[in-house]
């Protein structure tokens, strides 16, 4: 079972209970009016354009566990005033209690003078921003609620900024630092001067360490246990014996420095790249979190090359089903999410008209999201066997909306299914392409086969039965083909054609599935269904009995009878379900 599979399963028996199952904006900043996220799968990824507010709707996650605020991170000053004038800036949570019972949390900005002008607290669930009544108590539900009000999440909050984490030498060598020697000598004096207490720190893992009667240690140094320095090497591509961390201001601003070992070097941050020393906060952070934690993580592909992010990814889907963690991140890499299913992807976007962020899809696939964004994405491709076909695809694709169709390219094949039976598919079998092939329902075989459960003996007879024959298939050059290749050859179209070859609805042409698209009888003789579309679009264009009817005709008299086709018919959802079932959760 894959860790995606694993983290469906745990999530849907409750296991990462306390989680945050939603959080809804009926005020916030730019965010459009009631303005709403589901948290439907423990890793999840908020993807759009820079400007949608992905890192203040981070921060309000952060401030909803008991005991946090956002006030912190955002508060009124003369130069950025917080708009109130139509009404005070709120947001609600909602979490699971024991009893069964959904608890939904305000928080709201009040101006209490105690308080301070920026204080959001808790209030009584509010009818104008629909949220519902608290339910007879429940014991249950002890210490989470009193009369009137639920109280906030209890959980552990882990917020990492990957624009922000730089380590100390970074730090104190790259910002300008009034009433001192900000000269490139006068650092690296400071730094020559400096680093031998912080190689002794690293070295004794000391609780204490002054220098000019200051105590320099904000933390203690750590030598990080083998699986962390195991999963930082993965992730990275290198191979560690070890890495310690320490925290402290020797260089006049609290910062951390790490020690990086591999078989024959020895170095720190100072010769590490920025992705690296982000890669080592950004595991022992999540290693040492508490279980069961909301971790939040601000575009933590920052400086780090495809691979290393589709890693990163892996170690935090193992993190999360390890310690049922709940994770969410805001990114711009198709790398970082092509591995989580559609529930992990939320895409937001700013509307032309006003400039309000808006929810896209609350389930997009990974080349809807970053279609969004303008990221490069591989094509996606349909073959089909002619232009009523492809036609029939698209009006099934348009359902998923516009940023979905524009990512697959669907392809009428000169030749119809013997073309593509056997030429095209076995060419793509061997190059393993990612297309897909539908062919008409006609042409499906009564009985598929797993090609798992066929004997190499059984193999050319299994291959018949979609008309492609042994001489069709592509070999090595020269004549001394084995058997045993052959077989391997075969095997590997078969089972090409089982994950990427299905059939369009019914047990017809094309013809005859719009006819029953419409809700008519399907017609099996395919001449007579391709006559009844002759004379409609003949009646439509006013033609006699004597004169042609030309294809174009034809052809937007069918598309014209799609248009009319209702969204949730249940051929026109059987397909779709089809494409995604070919094309998985890409």
């Amino acid at each position: 079972m894959s860790t995606i599979d694993s983290l469906q399963r745990a999530f849907s028996a409750q296991q990462f209970d306390p989680y945050i199952t939603s959080i809804r904006f009926p005020h916030f900043k730019n965010l459009e009016p009631n303005f709403e996220i589901e948290f439907t799968f423990p890793v999840t990824a908020l993807i759009g354009p820079n400007g949608c507010n992905k890192s203040s709707i981070l921060r309000a996650l952060q401030s909803c566990p008991e005991g946090s605020s956002i006030s912190d991170y955002w508060f009124d000053t003369a130069l950025d005033q917080i708009d109130e004038r139509t009404g005070s800036q709120r947001y609600i949570h909602t979490y699971r209690a024991p009893s069964g019972n959904i608890a939904e949390v305000m928080k709201q900005r009040v101006n209490k003078s105690e308080r301070g002008d920026d204080y959001f607290e808790t209030t009584r669930p509010r009818k104008r921003d629909k949220m519902r009544p608290m339910p007879p108590y429940d014991v249950r539900d002890e210490g989470l609620r009193n009369k009137e009000r639920w109280k906030p999440i209890q959980m552990h909050a882990l917020y990492l900024d990957f624009r922000a984490i730089l380590p100390a030498y970074d730090i104190f060598m790259n910002f300008n630092w009034r009433r001192q020697d900000n000269t490139p000598q006068g650092k690296k004096h400071l730094v020559r001067l400096r680093s031998s207490r912080i190689s002794s720190a690293l070295e004794d893992s000391a609780a204490s360490s002054k220098f000019a009667g200051v105590e320099r240690l904000v933390h203690p140094a750590r030598r990080l246990p083998k699986t962390e320095v195991e999963e930082i090497g993965r992730i990275l591509g290198k191979c560690y014996s070890d890495v310690r961390i320490v925290e402290h201001d020797y260089y006049r601003c609290e910062g951390c420095t790490a020690l990086m070992e591999t078989s024959n070097l020895h170095y720190s941050e100072a010769f590490a790249g920025s992705g690296e020393f982000a890669v080592v906060k950004l595991v022992h952070e999540i290693c040492s979190a508490h279980p069961r934690s909301l971790v939040l993580l601000d575009e933590p592909e920052t400086s780090l090359h495809p691979r290393a992010q589709k890693e990163l990814m892996g170690f935090l889907l193992g993190q999360a089903l390890s310690h049922k963690h709940q994770i969410v991140m805001s990114t711009h890499s198709p790398s970082m999410v092509e591995d989580l299913p559609p529930a992990g992807r939320k895409v937001v976007a700013a509307r032309p008209s006003d400039g309000r962020i808006y929810l896209v899809s609350h389930a997009a696939t990974a080349r809807e999201a970053f279609e969004r964004i303008g990221a490069t994405y591989s094509e996606r491709k349909v073959l089909v066997e002619d232009d009523l076909a492809a036609e029939v695809v698209r009006r099934a694709l348009r359902g998923k909306g516009p940023d979905y169709l524009k990512t697959v390219d669907v392809n009428p094949i000169p030749g119809g299914s013997g073309t593509i039976l056997n030429r095209i598919i076995p060419d793509l079998a061997t190059l393993n392409s990612p297309a897909i092939v539908l062919l008409d329902g006609d042409q499906a075989p009564a009985d598929r086969v797993n090609p798992k459960n066929v004997s190499d003996s059984e193999l050319e007879k299994e291959l018949e039965k979609y008309q492609i024959f042994k001489k069709n298939l592509p070999r090595n050059g020269g004549s001394g083909v084995t058997d045993g290749e052959i077989a391997a050859i075969m095997r590997t179209t078969l089972t090409w054609m089982w994950e990427h070859v299905g059939y369009l609805p019914g047990s017809f042409c094309p013809e005859s599935l719009v006819i029953e698209m419409e809700g008519g009888t399907g017609i099996e003789d395919a001449e007579e269904a391709k006559g009844h579309w002759v004379e409609r679009a003949r009646m439509s264009l006013g033609l006699t009995e004597g004169e042609e009817v030309g294809s174009s005709g034809i052809l937007g008299e069918q598309q014209r009878a799609l248009a009319k086709v209702e969204e949730e018919n249940p051929l026109l959802m059987q397909l779709r379900e089809e494409i995604e079932r070919l094309f998985g959760n890409d």
